[in-house]
């Protein structure tokens, strides 16, 4: 159902009459999503590459060392990410960094814990699957001018998160079923996590269009740094 028009606000997306939920939501988790499916094409080349002669090293202990470096990266970006959030271009490129340092870590970790590290991918998989359907839905739900709710979007994640899982395991499975079935539980858990830091951006007036990066890292720490806020 459409909302009132006298609450407009001014919209970011073509043929949107809605205000910034929508657009926000759309921004922030079609750059999670570039950001999950850069960790996916990493961590599938290495896991799937292993026995490329340079790729030798993740299995060592320079290559865990790396990988927890990398990790360690990750966590440091977020500091200037957060502060140069509304600086262009620099929040876009710290963006990148920030990205480029969360596919490296997925894919040494995937390829380094072997076994597990294929649960891992596959989970990786399954949770870009949630943001780019959530993605979809947020530029239908703003083109078309519906009332901001996370519910039908989320169901529809857990749908295809389920019928994928179901795919992978018949035609291909990349994990045995004893690990794989932890990493359906981790994307089920993050279409909770989207639902809720969705809704908790919104209620606590983080919809600005202008700021989607800090509306992506908040996303992190909600879920990650503040279990409390997690909860509602």
């Amino acid at each position: 159902m459409a909302r009132d028009g006298n609450s407009i606000n001014s919209p970011l997306l073509p043929g949107s009459c809605r205000g910034n939920e929508w657009d926000t939501i759309f921004v922030a988790y079609a750059l999670i999503s570039l950001q999950l499916l850069l960790a996916v094409a990493f961590g599938s080349n290495l896991v799937f590459n292993s026995g490329i002669p340079c790729f030798e090293l993740i299995h060592t202990t320079p290559g865990l060392t790396i990988c927890i470096i990398s990790f360690i990266l990750w966590l440091v970006v977020q500091c200037p990410l957060l502060a140069f959030s509304n600086h262009s271009p620099w929040n876009f490129l710290l963006f990148a960094l920030w990205s480029i340092l969360f596919a490296f870590t997925i894919g040494l970790s995937c390829s380094y814990l072997e076994e597990n590290g294929r649960t891992i991918l596959v989970a990786i998989i399954l949770m870009s699957v949630v943001t780019v359907s959530l993605t979809v839905y947020a530029l239908c739900g703003a083109i078309g001018d519906f009332d901001f709710s996370l519910c039908a979007p989320c169901f529809l994640g857990t749908f295809l998160v389920l019928c994928l899982y179901v795919t992978i395991q018949i035609f291909g499975p990349a994990a045995n079923l004893s690990t794989s079935v932890y990493a359906v539980l981790a994307a089920l858990l993050f279409v909770g996590h989207t639902y809720i830091a969705g809704n908790q951006m919104v209620k606590d007036g983080r919809d600005d269009i202008e700021d989607p990066i800090s509306a992506i890292v908040y996303s992190y720490w909600t879920f990650f740094y503040h279990p409390k806020l997690a909860c509602g």
